[in-house]
């Protein structure tokens, strides 16, 4: 990976006439890209504390917004703390034995628009925000996790194997099993508790890009020249092979296990430097094997046939394992054009969308419904170069898919129920972009027909990652900082202390820690729940040394045990 080092220059033109009317003054901001002008409108004036009332009414709304209990006068002191035992005394009444159930707060402040409830007490929530007192301030509360991660401190193992650079790790979404690739043409599979290798698979050339199914069973892997690989984790074996793309593939995504029609994940998409977006079918054959114990394991096994949004016609052969029996199929044919650029990045979202974003500066929307595969909905414009990264606020409860502490089996009707009950308190799909133009665009509404441009990077955004409760995402940049944000793009904090560029960050399960990868040689892991928003800037928790080379990639495994 190679570092661009580019200047930061910030111009200020004030223009006026000597006219008797003088015009409108305007700033011209250089915020990374030749878009925006904004008209120097003058600022509400802070309200002093001491002209505020010693209390305020207060309604308590739950994730779906129903009204938990009767409007309460509560004192302006209060604090998010006083809020998080006001609503387990509301919810557990006054039973001891129930563990403390952590919150997050946010505050409606007339019509759709929420602000999330962060702040030192409610009287420095009210002044910044110009809250009226003689209204009743309706306040909803989502639940944090019902468990917390420890930090991660030191390392426990090092696993050698690959010759060359690593780019990509990434756990199973059980967190049972880690997979790596890299310069090496090698992908590598290792069981994650006792961190021995299981199984070593061969590419042709660099493994740039890796992708789990949500179901667990097939997981596959790209490479420079276009070659698309599926693995068998269960089986260690390669299930099979296919020349995919022109150039090399740029990304992978699974269409989430809720959308399926089965227990399995049936289609995933792949982009890359050809400037297609290829969507892919799944067939899976369940293969009965009869041993001592007279057990039966179900075994999936995947092939692939694309369709590009081109609609030009796949003539690679699929190279099939002699063991396994592939039914190929072929999926709908969509007639809509491609970009006009590589594509850098692809998502399947939870809403059965399917965004595409790339170095023609746009991103494309498609239906990934079933009955209408591969439909351009809408394209969305308005960064200046091209854009590296996107992220969705689902893109923990979809990867994850079924699985969670109590659930270890795949099943399509407990990925539905996670996903459903992630949308209780997120009931809007966001999507972030990040680009070469230093900044970031939030998406919202409808097909995003809302956006929200975000600056104060200062280089290149290289990495976006949404927490899983969906509340908050982090923004990794070439300008050493990491910078948090909440969902609806307020910014929250800073996150300084890597000396080179950061590449990668990952959150946490319980959305309380963050930890990022740099050209320094390190990995640093942050409490980025702790400090109020004054608290503008966050030092590391944990520096990770060890490393002797630049750090490209790391994951933080779903089951919360460890950090690779």
């Amino acid at each position: 990976m190679t570092d661009v080092s580019q200047s930061n220059t910030t111009t200020t033109t004030t223009t006026t006439t000597t006219e008797a009317v003088a015009p409108t003054k305007r700033t011209y901001t250089w915020g990374g890209s030749l878009v925006g002008v904004t008209n120097n409108a003058p600022k509400k004036a802070k309200i002093p504390r001491e002209n505020l009332p010693t209390s305020i009414i207060i309604q308590l709304t739950n994730p779906s917004g129903d009204n938990v209990a009767e409007a309460m006068d509560v004192s302006i002191d209060l604090t998010t703390d006083n809020l998080t035992d006001l609503v387990n005394q509301l919810i557990s009444g006054d039973d001891e034995d129930n563990k403390k159930q952590m919150y997050n707060f946010y505050a409606n402040l007339g019509g759709n628009k929420e602000v999330e409830f962060d702040h030192a007490d409610l009287a420095d929530f009210i002044m910044e925000h110009h809250v009226s007192t003689e209204d009743i301030l309706k306040i909803r509360y989502s639940p944090q996790s019902v468990f917390q991660v420890r930090s991660v401190s030191r390392c426990t193992d090092t696993l050698p194997g690959h010759t060359e650079a690593i780019l990509h790790v990434s756990y199973s979404p059980n967190g049972k099993y880690l997979a790596s690739g890299g310069g090496d043409t090698t992908v590598r599979f290792w069981d994650s508790f006792t961190n021995m290798p299981r199984y070593t698979g061969k590419h042709k050339n660099h493994v740039l890009c890796t992708a789990w199914s949500p179901c667990g069973h097939v997981f596959m892997s790209a490479d420079l020249v276009g070659d698309i690989k599926a693995w068998s984790p269960h089986n260690l074996r390669e299930c099979c092979s296919v020349r995919g793309h022109k150039g090399h593939v740029s990304s992978l995504a699974f269409e989430p296990l809720h959308l399926s029609t089965s227990d399995v994940t049936e289609h995933f998409v792949s982009s890359s430097k050809d400037c297609l977006v290829n969507i892919w079918k799944i067939a899976h054959a369940v293969m009965n094997h009869n041993d001592k114990s007279n057990n039966e394991e179900e075994k999936e096994e995947a092939t692939a046939a694309a369709t590009t949004i081109k609609g030009k016609k796949d003539k690679a052969a699929t190279k099939i394992s002699k063991k396994d029996k592939i039914k190929v199929t072929k999926i709908h044919k969509v007639i809509s054009l491609a970009h006009t650029a590589p594509v850098e990045v692809v998502k399947w979202s939870g809403e059965g969308l399917i965004y595409s974003a790339g170095r023609d500066r746009v991103i494309k929307i498609w239906s990934g419904q079933h009955n209408e595969m591969g439909k351009l909905l809408r394209t969305l414009s308005g960064h200046g170069h091209r854009i590296n990264c996107l992220a969705l606020n689902c893109d923990y409860v979809t990867r994850t898919g079924p699985f969670s502490f109590t659930n270890k089996v795949a099943s399509r009707a407990k990925a539905l129920e996670h996903y459903q009950k992630f949308k209780e308190s997120n009931p809007n799909e966001i999507l972030v972009s990040g680009s070469d133009d230093f900044s970031l665009f939030v998406w919202s509404g409808h097909l995003c027909k809302e956006k929200k441009r975000l600056s104060g990077h200062q280089l290149l955004i290289n990495a976006i990652s949404f927490s899983p409760c969906g509340s908050y995402f982090a923004s990794a940049s070439f300008d050493k900082k990491i910078k948090i944000w909440s969902a609806s793009g307020a910014f929250l904090r800073t996150l300084t202390g890597h000396v080179g560029a950061v590449y990668c960050v990952s959150w946490s399960c319980d959305s309380r820690f963050l930890v990022s990868a740099s050209k320094d040689s390190t990995a640093k892991v942050w409490n980025v729940s702790a400090g109020s928003k004054k608290d503008k800037k966050s030092s590391a928790l944990e520096t990770l040394p060890g490393h002797a080379d630049e750090v490209y990639a790391l994951d933080w495994s779903p089951n919360g045990n460890s950090v690779a």
